[in-house]
């Protein structure tokens, strides 16, 4: 069977500028196992906005997107602003294999 990491976290608001290079990424990063044969998840709240996308992060993190799974819409507060575009701080992010169609 797959074999499964799990990852949960609560970025810092520097998240919302630096998207995915900010010290977070990196602090998960190396937190991560990176087993040959595991399949990664995150689930948590990144703090980032709609500009970082997931593929930005599973980059940062070392690992290839999986199933899609964006964040179509503002999950804290109904907030936009311009070049960072809406505030979708919480996300799924996933190497499991899956349909590159948005799950939604």
């Amino acid at each position: 069977g797959s074999k499964l990491e799990v990852a949960g976290a609560h970025f810092s608001t520097t998240t919302a500028i630096l998207g995915s290079w900010g010290f977070d990424s990196s602090t998960l990063k190396k937190s991560l196992q990176h087993h040959p044969g595991y399949e990664k998840v995150f689930l948590g709240d990144t703090n980032a906005f709609s500009h970082t996308k997931n593929v930005d992060f599973a980059i940062a993190w070392g690992f290839d997107l999986g199933a899609s799974t964006p964040t179509q819409a503002a999950t804290v507060y109904d907030l936009t602003l311009p070049f960072l575009g809406y505030w979708n701080a919480d996300r799924i992010i996933t190497s499991l294999p899956g349909s590159p169609t948005p799950v939604t």
